[in-house]
């Protein structure tokens, strides 16, 4: 019988995956994961929202940040990934979020040794002359207009055992699902570490949400899972808790 008023949720899960998307067993959870989101996705989902008229003006520029390989990982804040997942879970009906750092630990192929400034990185005006970014200091008007682009012949990409693709650099991080007080949980996937530098766990050492990780020489990117109705976390309703 139809219950006006009421939505059926288990009709939001499947426990098929969709395209692009790897299952994964943690623990007693079972998630579909998808790789690094690309530039390419990205700019789908610029083109089918109003995000960008609205977007906190704290934040980075984001087109000096992703000029470059669109089929390369897209550079945002949290506020921009979490946009993103929220127009997806829309358009594909399935209830979307961002890694929890227990679950991207696990997921990981392992930490590595710290390893400062690996090259993966270069910044240029934007007539393409090189900004020495480590050494300058520029107004903020220059600093916006820089351009971070991705070496690629420096680029290690490595997958872990279930076929999911890490961008392995102290000089890259992955936004997680944990926030507060403005500033989330972002891991280096090098150490593990929070992607500040400092050594520091990341549940310990939140970095602005409304940073591209710029002002770090770094860049953020991110990636998105759904949870099944075989895990126990959906029976006991904990999918969104931190």
């Amino acid at each position: 019988m139809e219950q006006h008023g009421l939505i059926d949720l288990t009709k939001r899960y499947s426990d098929l995956p969709l395209k692009n998307f790897k299952k994964v067993k943690i623990k007693e959870k079972i998630l579909y994961i998808s790789n690094l989101i690309s530039i390419k996705e990205f700019k789908v989902f610029l083109k089918d929202s109003d995000y960008f008229s609205r977007r906190d003006k704290r934040g980075d520029n984001w087109k000096p940040v992703n000029q470059e390989d669109q089929c390369l990982p897209v550079c945002v804040n949290w506020y921009d990934a979490n946009a993103y997942i929220a127009l997806l879970e829309s358009k594909l009906g399935r209830p979307f979020r961002l890694l929890k750092i227990n679950e991207y630990v696990n997921i990981h192929p392992g930490a590595k040794p710290v390893k400062r400034r690996d090259g993966i990185l270069s910044f240029e005006f934007p007539d393409g002359k090189k900004a020495d970014v480590y050494n300058k200091y520029y107004d903020e008007d220059i600093w916006q207009s820089i351009k971070m682009r991705f070496n690629k012949d420096k680029l290690s990409f490595v997958k872990n055992s279930d076929g999911l693709e890490f961008l392995i650099s102290s000089s890259f991080g992955e936004w997680l699902f944990e926030y507060g007080g403005h500033g989330a949980a972002a891991i280096n996937t090098n150490d593990l570490k929070s992607i500040r530098g400092l050594g520091t766990p990341v549940e310990r050492d939140f970095f602005p949400a409304y940073s591209v990780g710029k002002y770090k020489k770094c860049k953020l990117g991110f990636r998105v899972c759904y949870l099944t109705r075989l895990s126990h976390d959906f029976k006991c309703g904990n999918f969104f808790k931190i």
